[in-house]
Order: structure tokens, then C-alpha cells, then sequence
């Protein structure tokens, strides 16, 4: 089975660490036309790093992040996505120098949730449809094999679509609520034991310098 989510791990040195604040977005006006409240400015950090794999240098813009950075410290971003998705979500930021880390339990949940492509009422459908078929033709090309006949298997497969399609959408739809639960469950386990891993290896690399 293909994995749940798809990681990409980004080790490198910080060359350059660009700390501000985004302004909050402009203030909307409420259900009864007063302005709303308004909102809070974001504190971001855009990371210059140097890939250590591949030399490259690599940008990442991180939000309100707890994890305190500064020039030449090696840094792991930890992203994720779903594997039928482009937008890649960071999951996880690691100081290797200081061991200071945090995960980021909204991306998380966002990665995790499945987005399956066919819902249970496209499921249902098809096989609604596949089944009408069947019917119609076992009941044409077999039971009426001197071809008359043809509305009355026509009428067999529309109805015998009709009536299953409810149950074909009850069924599909317990279905993927067990399964999509099951593969939230294996893409958090996923992210879980790499972002443990890299930590464990952050610690162990910051126990080292200390010592």
C-alpha cells in the first residue's frame, strides 16, 4: 500500500534568518455591517538554508514559529502532503545546534485528513450504473436471447440502479469513514516517528556540543 503521505526533509545550515511581522488582514465588516474586530499580526521568519545534501540554498517562510534560530545553526524543516496534493506543509522545525524543536499539530491534522478523489455518492453511482448494466444484460442477452424484450430490460436495469444506489451510498459511506479514519491514523503515525527521529538526532547532536 502506497504511503499515506509523502515527507520531504530539508537539513541545512542557516545562511541568512529574516525575523518580522506580517500586519493583520484588513477587518471585515460583521452580519450587521459594523466592522469586525481586528485581527492579529502574524510573527514570521523567513529561514535561508543551505541544503547540506545538495548545496543548494533553500528558502522557507515559517509563522509564529517557537523555535529561536540564528545564522550558521543547522536546521531541519520537516514537510508533508498528501500524496495527490502539490502544496507541501511544514510539519515540523528542529534546531540541531540548540535541540530546541516543535511540531505543528494543525499541518498535521491537515496532512493526515484524507481528500479521496470519489466520494460515497460517486461510488454509489458507479456502481449503481455497473449493477444496471449487469441486470440489463443478463436479463437481454440471457433471458430474452431472441432479442425482444429490450424495454422491459431496459426497465430492469434502471430500476434495480435505483433502488440499490441509497444502499450502495450507506455502504460506501461507513466504508470510507473506517478507512479514512485508518489512513489519518497510519499518515500521524508516519509524521510522528520521523519527527521523533530527527529529534532524537538534534539532541544527540546538541548533548555532543555541549560536551
Amino acid at each position: 500500500m502506497a504511503k499515506p503521505v509523502h515527507l520531504d526533509i530539508v537539513t541545512g545550515v542557516a545562511a541568512r534568518v529574516e525575523l518580522f511581522n506580517e500586519p493583520p488582514p484588513a477587518p471585515v465588516k460583521t452580519a450587521r455591517g459594523k466592522p469586525a474586530a481586528p485581527g492579529r499580526g502574524v510573527n514570521a521568519m523567513r529561514l535561508h538554508l543551505r541544503d547540506v545534501a545538495t548545496g543548494k540554498d533553500r528558502e522557507f517562510m515559517i509563522r509564529n514559529s517557537t523555535v529561536g534560530v540564528h545564522d550558521q545553526h543547522r536546521v531541519t524543516i520537516i514537510r508533508a502532503k498528501q500524496n495527490r496534493t502539490k502544496d507541501l506543509k511544514i510539519v515540523a522545525v528542529i534546531n540541531q545546534s540548540t535541540g530546541q524543536w516543535e511540531d505543528r499539530p494543525a499541518m498535521i491534522d491537515a496532512v493526515s485528513t484524507p481528500n479521496p478523489v470519489f466520494g460515497p455518492l460517486w461510488k454509489a453511482a458507479f456502481a449503481s450504473l455497473a449493477l444496471a448494466g449487469v441486470v440489463f444484460a443478463v436479463n437481454h442477452f440471457i433471458f430474452t436471447a431472441d432479442g425482444t424484450g429490450l424495454g422491459g430490460s431496459l426497465w430492469y436495469g434502471f430500476l434495480w440502479g435505483f433502488i440499490t444506489y441509497p444502499l450502495f451510498w450507506a455502504g460506501f459511506r461507513v466504508w470510507n469513514g473506517l478507512t479514512h479514519k485508518r489512513r489519518a491514523r497510519l499518515a500521524k503515525e508516519l509524521l510522528r516517528a520521523e519527527i521523533d527521529h530527527q529529534v532524537a538526532i538534534a539532541s544527540a547532536m546538541a548533548t555532543a556540543k555541549e560536551g
